[in-house]
């Protein structure tokens, strides 16, 4: 099994939704007056907030090595603070994780393993997001809302959008919207009421079994986080690992 604990099966797939803010935008002539409306009242709600946090649960389709499909499930809790904190705990199975950000330096912990890897990032916490999301292929559930501007990073490369109409989740109502790429079809549910996405599906439209990741984010909390949040809980036993060798391991089931 691949890489059932950071969500990066598909890796092309999912890779490709972490845009970059230095990146603009293609022209969006394709896209429905009313799904650009309903994306620019979500982008704008998130550009409101310093601080936020948010659970995700989710689902991605992965492939074994006998060709098989199978479904993993995971779940995490992030937190952020603009303009340069972050902190995440997630848990795949018997898979836990935990990630800071701060000071210009991530800190990875392998709990499963009692592993500890750092990387220092030069920048804010949108530099953060590039180097997880491009360099490491390593990006957070809810990736592109977490940029300064969200809506670059989620219309990066969009040729066609449009609205679904509504839905329900959770008994909140939502703006489904879709959105086509070359290499995958995305779709997000939107609160009328809030403003905030409720929930992800990302198909890769390049495999013929078009396998999907699927992420909700719930328990929305946008209130100031204790700054000990985000300070690095590393254990005293942890063992020291290049970044590259601690991602590898999470890529394997203990």
């Amino acid at each position: 099994m691949q890489r059932p604990l950071l969500t990066t099966v598909s890796l092309a797939l999912l890779v490709s939704v972490c845009g970059c803010r230095t990146t603009p935008p293609r022209p969006q002539a394709r896209v429905s007056a009313s799904a650009i409306v309903s994306l620019e009242a979500m982008g704008k709600r998130l550009q409101q907030l310093p601080v936020l946090s948010y659970s995700a649960h989710e689902l991605v389709d992965v492939q074994m090595a006998d060709g098989h499909w199978m479904q993993v499930e995971g779940r995490s809790r992030l937190s952020m603070a603009r303009p340069d904190r972050l902190t995440l705990t997630a848990e795949w199975g018997p898979q836990k994780a935990r990630l800071w950000f701060g000071d210009g330096v991530l800190t990875l912990v392998d709990v499963t393993r009692n592993h500890v890897a750092t990387l220092d990032v030069d920048g804010d916490l949108d530099a953060c997001l590039d180097r997880l999301g491009a360099d490491l292929s390593m990006p957070l559930p809810g990736h592109d809302i977490l940029y300064e501007e969200p809506l670059n990073a989620l219309l990066l490369g969009v040729r066609e959008g449009r609205d679904l109409g509504d839905a329900m989740i959770d008994g909140a109502t939502c703006s489904h919207l879709g959105f086509t790429l070359p290499e995958f079809h995305w779709e997000i549910w939107i609160d009328d009421e809030t403003h905030l996405p409720r929930r992800f599906v990302m198909t890769d439209m390049q495999s013929p079994d078009q396998p999907q990741y699927a992420v909700e984010l719930s328990d929305w909390a946008l209130t100031p986080v204790a700054d000990s949040a985000f300070l690095p809980q590393v254990p005293a036993t942890a063992t020291p690992l290049p970044i590259d060798e601690l991602l590898q391991a999470l890529e394997e089931t203990p």
